[in-house]
């Protein structure tokens, strides 16, 4: 939710009138979205957490599990980009693309 796609849904969605929790590894750009989140009305909690690894995974696990209001909607949308030859990329990369 700090850029690109994510941060464009976010604002849309702040501007309906949604409240949201914003959850990326960029503390800085996620606080900045956060912000502009706020100035549209909507209420913006901020995790910070690199959903590619386990710990950050089992840190939203935990979170979610902790939440006493109901969770309406979850939209996964996250970018990772490597540039190369494909022959030439290795697959600890490739995990990360996919994760």
């Amino acid at each position: 939710a700090s850029s690109g796609i994510g941060e464009c849904m976010a604002l849309q969605l702040a501007e309906r009138g949604w409240d949201l929790v914003l959850v990326a590894r960029r503390a800085d750009e996620l606080a900045r979205v956060a912000a502009a989140v706020s100035a549209n009305g909507a209420d913006a909690e901020v995790i910070v957490v690199d959903l590619a690894t386990t710990s950050g995974v089992e840190q939203i696990e935990a979170r979610i599990a902790d939440e006493s209001r109901p969770i309406e909607m979850v939209i996964n949308n996250a970018g990772y980009g490597r540039f190369g030859k494909i022959t030439e990329l290795d697959a600890a990369g490739e995990s990360n693309e996919i994760a």
